[in-house]
């Protein structure tokens, strides 16, 4: 399913307008900081990612200030995508779950939304 995955698992968030998330969930990848390999390359087999999309588009947007997305680091590799000439991003496979666009807690408490993850990585388990 997802390979091997390391001892640690670590949360990552994204910060990506809505239209761009959706092109990752349907072709099952993250593209993170513009396309620079760095991020994708720290995160490591089994790593959550979660999404959070300030607006439904780059530029033109409305404003959407919620929690679009959620997956988990599946490939190992960090492999380059030709979109254009011009343009050569670096992409990771994820496996992406079912989930609904949330806005962020209310609760200025970080270990009640650490403890949330958690929650969601244990059920994802099963």
């Amino acid at each position: 399913m997802l390979g091997e995955i390391q001892m640690t698992v670590r949360y990552w968030i994204g910060v990506l307008n809505f239209s761009h998330v959706k092109r990752g969930l349907a072709g099952g990848f993250a593209q993170l900081s513009h396309g620079k390999a760095a991020a994708l390359k720290r995160m490591g087999v089994g790593d959550w990612l979660i999404y959070y999309s300030p607006k439904t588009e780059m530029t033109e947007g409305e404003p959407l200030q919620k929690f679009t997305a959620i997956g988990r680091v599946k490939g190992a590799d960090v492999y380059e995508f030709k979109m254009s000439e011009e343009f050569t991003p670096f992409r990771r496979e994820i496996e992406y779950l079912e989930c609904t666009p949330t806005k962020q807690s209310s609760s200025s408490n970080f270990k009640e939304a650490q403890a949330g993850l958690s929650v969601i990585a244990r059920r994802s388990k099963s």
